[in-house]
């Protein structure tokens, strides 16, 4: 794995493409969650509080686990990284961003199921591109994808019953 990170790391433009499509990925599902919490408004404002609390209270707790166990980040492991992908250390498990993305594409598809396909598609993306850059294990990005995954069918199994 760590010749594969070098690799990425060394090749200046790959890890700029990847860099530049990771946060376009991310932006993308920030753009989701506001379509779908417009969406849950105007459905009723009860909607968009279960939509809230379906989203809300995972990502709070996937936050608050990941500040406990405060997991290096690879690019604090591996000696090669002259520039850090990002500033921060620590807090590398789970990854929020696969969290959030996961949560909020299942969402969307709840909403508009023709988008399930390529959503997934651009979630393993988002994925793979912030291993392949150094920012998390694969640990921590299948652990986010599968939180955000499990507690949202959870969430709207629970709450579609209100």
């Amino acid at each position: 794995m760590e010749n594969i990170l070098k690799t990425v790391y060394e090749n200046k433009r790959l890890f700029n493409t990847l860099l530049f499509i990771s946060h376009f990925i991310s932006a993308l599902s920030v753009v989701a969650a506001a379509v779908i919490f417009v969406k849950a408004f105007f459905i009723s404002p009860f909607s968009l509080i279960k939509l809230a609390i379906i989203l809300g209270i995972p990502f709070i707790a996937v936050s608050i686990i990941r500040k406990l166990l405060n997991k290096k980040r690879p690019y604090e492991i591996y000696d090669f990284y002259e520039i850090k992908p990002k500033k921060r250390e620590g807090l590398s498990f789970p990854s929020r961003h696969a969290h959030s993305f996961f949560a909020v594409s299942l969402a969307v598809s709840f909403f508009y199921p023709i988008l399930f396909i390529p959503l997934l598609i651009l979630g393993l993306a988002l994925c793979t591109f912030r291993v392949l850059l150094g920012i998390h294990f694969i640990r921590d990005v299948v652990t986010g994808a599968l939180t955000g995954t499990i507690s949202t069918i959870l969430g709207f199994l629970i709450l579609s019953t209100l």
